[in-house]
């Protein structure tokens, strides 16, 4: 079943998922967001596109045919909208065609190393994972240029269906909020590779929910 339905159903009284889904169901389903998490310090997250210093590329047009590693899972529904309307406004063909080839890999380091080692040409991660890789290995941010950035995005966020009485969410809020200040929370905030969750604000879907609509203008449901 779709989780639009699910949701409607009242299966499930809270849930998390991406901020792109949440733009294509928030008017089918009756949830409101909550919450979300801070990850490596930052609410939201800038994706950028990073080639080896030394290799002569410096924009985007110079990576015709060359080959691409983008991240998988979550990560990948913004960073390829981000890419193909960066590619439109370039003038510049769909990824698919742009690219000799797309690598899809599941960890940050094996998208940035490779390039850093001069076994891929380009890849596109997250600027507070580069920023870790980097702080590790200096050398790597001295070696590696930046020649696109995003705008910052929020990846997820965690909503309470309406069928939960306010007086309960009021609980559960309170609750999620001080996860960061028990040992229990602590280990759930590991777990799941945040360093807290705070309150939802409107403000964090502005970008993302420009990005969605401007795809949304060029392609149409073709991606």
């Amino acid at each position: 079943r779709r989780s639009s339905d699910i949701i409607n159903a009242n299966k499930v009284n809270i849930i998390t998922m991406s901020s792109l889904d949440y733009m294509i169901i928030q008017d089918k389903v009756n949830i409101r967001p909550a919450c979300v998490a801070i990850e490596n310090g930052k609410v939201m997250q800038e994706y950028i596109l990073l080639v080896y210093r030394e290799s002569a590329m410096t924009e985007l047009k110079d990576l015709r045919d060359k080959q691409l590693a983008v991240l998988a899972g979550v990560d990948e529904k913004y960073s390829n909208m981000w890419l193909d309307v960066l590619l439109y406004k370039k003038g510049l063909p769909e990824k698919e065609k742009f690219f000799s080839r797309l690598k899809h890999v599941s960890k940050q380091s094996q998208a940035v190393l490779p390039v850093f080692f001069r076994q891929s040409d380009a890849c596109i991660v997250t600027q507070s994972a580069f920023d870790a890789i980097v702080e590790l290995n200096p050398q790597i941010g001295e070696s590696l240029i930046i020649i696109a950035r995003s705008s910052p995005f929020l990846k997820s966020l965690n909503c309470f269906s309406n069928t939960i009485a306010k007086e309960k969410q009021n609980k559960i809020m309170k609750l999620i909020l001080g996860l960061d200040n028990n040992p229990t929370g602590k280990q759930i905030c590991t777990l799941f590779r945040i360093s807290k969750l705070v309150p939802f604000q409107s403000s964090y879907l502005k970008n993302v929910g420009a990005l969605f609509k401007e795809h949304q203008k060029l392609y149409g449901a073709k991606k």
